[in-house]
């Protein structure tokens, strides 16, 4: 995907759903295995971009030199004087260097693959923010009616590639929420969600987190139905 790809991405997935807010919440471990596989994808283009600039750098060192073979020369398809029968001192070696149109399009191409991976840390950097903005959302709807939540029943989860299953920011919510009217029937926390839950399939692939959170789900509803 290229930067406007990812842009017009983001635009849809940074929306925070103020309705929808356990929807908007469990999103986010999703949404950051997401970007960081774009991330990692676009960071190893960025070192096999590096890795051509430099090949071509020193092929292009060997050829302003006049160090290349002139079958090398023959086969890269470039002109056997590169200074066109221009006397050119060492010491101005590098303008000739800058100038270079291939050197120019390679570099071209690095820093724009820098724009892009700078943007995805950003998309990373407020992916990692979200809970708060949830939070945030949650504390202006209870300034408008601060029972918004009477008689509702909740069902709290939260989830992070982490191994507590950002069960910090499950207890401060559990213990928020009821200010608000609501009665906390079921919490869960799913801890390392890259390592127990397959995107292929969107399921929990470990089974005890899976035969843990269905008891949970069973009950709620359960609760929910009296």
């Amino acid at each position: 995907m290229n930067l406007e790809e990812l842009r017009n991405e983001w635009a849809k997935d940074c929306e925070v759903d103020d309705i929808e807010l356990d929807k908007s919440s469990l999103e986010v471990p999703k949404l950051h295995a997401k970007y960081q596989e774009y991330l990692t994808d676009n960071l190893l283009v960025l070192k096999n971009l590096e890795f051509q600039y430099n090949s071509l750098l020193k092929n292009k060192w060997l050829w302003y030199n006049g160090k290349m073979s002139e079958e090398q020369i023959k086969e890269l398809g470039w002109e056997d004087d590169p200074f066109d029968g221009l006397k050119v001192m060492k010491n101005d070696m590098q303008v000739w260097y800058n100038a270079d149109p291939d050197l120019q399009k390679a570099n071209g191409k690095m820093e724009y693959q820098k724009i892009v991976i700078n943007f995805l840390k950003e998309c990373m950097q407020n992916i990692t923010w979200r809970h708060q903005t949830i939070k945030n959302t949650i504390d202006w709807l209870s300034r408008l009616d601060r029972n918004f939540l009477k008689d509702k029943k909740v069902l709290l989860m939260s989830t992070s590639n982490g191994k507590r299953g950002a069960a910090s920011a499950l207890e401060y919510t559990k213990n928020v929420l009821p200010r608000f009217g609501a009665t906390i029937i079921e919490s869960f926390s799913f801890p390392s969600y890259s390592e127990n839950f397959s995107e292929e399939t969107n399921s929990i692939s470990n089974e005890v987190l899976l035969l843990g959170f269905t008891d949970v789900l069973q009950n709620f509803v359960h609760q929910i139905e009296q």
